[in-house]
Parts: structure tokens; sequence; C-alpha cells
């Protein structure tokens, strides 16, 4: 497997002539040849109930400054998978908590409500970075952005209310209540 990432990985090196290629082309040739190997990854894969899970895993360990255009580009392709797709982004490189929310987030697969409690169920130690990622998302929801973290994890709910109330001072009162 390393050995086909290494052949694709030489493969993509080498068909971007980056002194001939405008800013947009080399984008769009990107975007294209991560679809492509999004596809090969797939195509490889034994066990198709978590294809997609491995294969975007499998992309993001060989590119993880990717994860914008491999989730895009998934989530385009698969957006009734998006679960898979978090997990699998979020098993190749857990510290990409905020950005796999983000991405998703943006995409509108699914209800933010989901998204949130879906996060929480795979990655609980990333509760904080779960919230700030989704408040940032949309602000105005912050009430029940808090209220779902603390329904879908409550060991973690004075943890995600303390975090949340120093960002967010002015909600002290709210936060006080959901407890």
């Amino acid at each position: 497997m390393k050995y086909i990432c290494f052949l694709l990985l030489i493969c993509l090196v080498s068909s971007f002539p980056v002194y001939s290629i405008s800013g947009n082309k080399v984008k769009l040739r990107q975007t294209e040849v991560l679809s492509n190997l999004l596809e090969q990854q797939l195509k490889h894969q034994i066990n198709p109930n978590n294809a997609i899970e491995k294969s975007i895993s499998a992309l993001l360990k060989s590119y993880p400054e990717q994860i914008d255009s491999v989730l895009s580009i998934a989530l385009l392709k698969y957006p009734q998978e998006y679960k898979q797709i978090m997990c699998g982004a979020l098993r190749a490189e857990p510290a990409l908590m905020t950005d796999v929310i983000d991405i998703v987030l943006k995409s509108n697969v699914a209800s933010s409500d989901d998204i949130i409690s879906f996060a929480f169920s795979e990655e609980p130690a990333y509760a904080k970075e779960i919230v700030s990622a989704a408040i940032l998302h949309d602000p105005l929801e912050i009430e029940n952005i808090v209220r779902v973290a603390i329904l879908a994890e409550p060991l973690m709910a004075k943890h995600v209310v303390d975090a949340t109330m120093k960002s967010h001072p002015e909600k002290s009162l709210i936060f006080s209540l959901l407890l």
C-alpha cells in the first residue's frame, strides 16, 4: 500500500510543471489528481463497508496539508457518507478535528447537531475544539451547540461549559443553567 502511495506521489509531483501553469490551473489539476487518488483508493479497498473511511485516512496520512481539498472532494462525491469521511480524517490525524468540523459544517451535508454529536462520539477528548469550531461556524447557535455537546457527551459537560464560558463570558448565565 505504501508503495502504491509512493508511486502516486511521484506521479503527482511530476505532473505539475509549475513554471508553465497559472495558479488556478494548478489548483484545478491538484483537485483532479486528488479526486483520482480517492477513486483509486476506493477501488483497492477489500471491505466496501468502510472503504471511504480507509481511503480518506490513507490520503490524509500521505497529504495532511490537503485536508481541505480531500474532504471537499469526498463530501461532494459522497455526501451521505459524511460520518465515514469524518472518521477517516480523524483516524489519519485527530489533531485536525477543528478543520474537519469546519469543512463538514460548511458542506451542509447534515445538520450541525448531527455533526457535533457524531464528532463527540468519535473523539470526546477534543470536546473544547469541537465546540469552538462549531461556534466559529455559527456564533448565533452557541447555546444550541453547547446543549448538543452536553447531551452527546455528559461526562465532558463541565469541561465544555467552563471552556465556553471563558471564551464567551457574556453567555455565562445561560451556560450555568445548562448544567
